[in-house]
């Protein structure tokens, strides 16, 4: 994650913690890219619906938001847990 990235996932954590949701970390391990856009990820079937409800609402506040997106294996640091939303940052396009 490139600096201006990490600035904005940094921000964007820090709005979801004002608005009450437990923000695990805040880290860099993806490594790809989402180029202009932000990817919203769940492998827990129970939080599909709210994952996409964070994806439409990132769409309204006009940030290019996809869910679901699809991270290719071994781009990522560590395996996604279930119980979570992921919102990974890609660079600005």
């Amino acid at each position: 994650m490139d600096g201006e990235g990490a600035d904005f996932a940094n921000h964007m954590a820090d709005v979801f913690r004002v608005l009450g949701w437990d923000v695990r970390h805040v880290a860099g391990n993806f490594l790809d890219d989402f180029l202009g856009y932000v990817g919203v990820i769940t492998v827990d079937p129970t939080l599909q619906q709210t994952a996409k409800l964070v994806c439409d609402s990132l769409n309204a506040a006009k940030i290019n938001c996809r869910d679901n997106a699809v991270i290719p294996p071994g781009k990522i640091g560590g395996a996604f847990e279930p119980g979570l939303i992921y919102i990974v940052v890609g660079r600005k396009g």
